[in-house]
């Protein structure tokens, strides 16, 4: 039989178990809920990459594409300059109360072209955006053997975007309006002197991140 002490040392435990119960359900409801992905363009087919990658991200949506990507190749006239984009939006709900900071997109691939084609990488999330471009180059001739050297050139990358934003609460009691929906868009473009030149502009992946103010660092 239990003592009194004993009794309410249990009664404390299962409170406290209770407690930290409720506050793993607080924790796993009270997180940003993504909305359905809403396609402006897509010339390269990839919406449905990232609404599979919406349907069960966190704060952060990690999106592979199988397609993404826009090449110049071959002898065919005419195809000395290209362009693709991919562009839309998805709502986002957040918690009561949830400290947001802002949007944040992390865009990673690979460029591979020879000395006299040039790409550019145009990417925008919320109200920021940002340019990359790989211009043409000199060509690198061996004086002994007349060839040119390493004719295609491969550049990784990994390029960032950030749109510092805020939902802050307005009148008395509190309420928090709904955010505007979450704009993103992708542009590719490339093009070449002669159609001995050829360039590939592929993006792998995509990341998309709701950012939260840290713990202890509100104002």
């Amino acid at each position: 039989m239990l003592t009194r002490r004993e009794a309410l040392a249990l009664s404390a435990a299962g409170a406290s178990l209770t407690l930290i119960q409720s506050r793993a359900a607080v924790a796993q409801t009270a997180r940003p809920e993504w909305g359905n992905w809403v396609t402006h363009v897509d010339s390269t087919n990839s919406a449905a990459s990232i609404s599979k990658a919406l349907k069960t991200a966190n704060t952060t949506a990690v999106v592979l594409f199988d397609r993404m990507l826009l090449r110049l190749q071959g002898k065919a006239a005419g195809s000395l300059a290209s362009s693709a984009a991919f562009a839309g939006h998805c709502p986002i709900k957040l918690p009561p109360g949830f400290p947001l900071n802002g949007f944040g997109m992390i865009v990673r691939g690979s460029v591979s072209k020879t000395s006299g084609s040039d790409a550019i990488l145009t990417m925008s999330i919320g109200g920021d955006t940002r340019v990359h471009s790989w211009p043409r180059t000199s060509k690198v001739i061996n004086g002994a053997t007349k060839q040119q050297l390493d004719p295609v050139k491969t550049y990784d990358f990994d390029l960032t975007c950030f749109s510092l934003e805020q939902n802050l609460a307005v009148g008395n009691p509190p309420t928090w309006p709904a955010l505007p929906p979450l704009s993103l868009s992708l542009g590719l473009a490339a093009r070449r002197r002669t159609v001995d030149e050829e360039v590939l502009l592929e993006i792998s992946n995509l990341e998309i991140s709701i950012f939260s103010v840290p713990t202890g660092h509100r104002s």
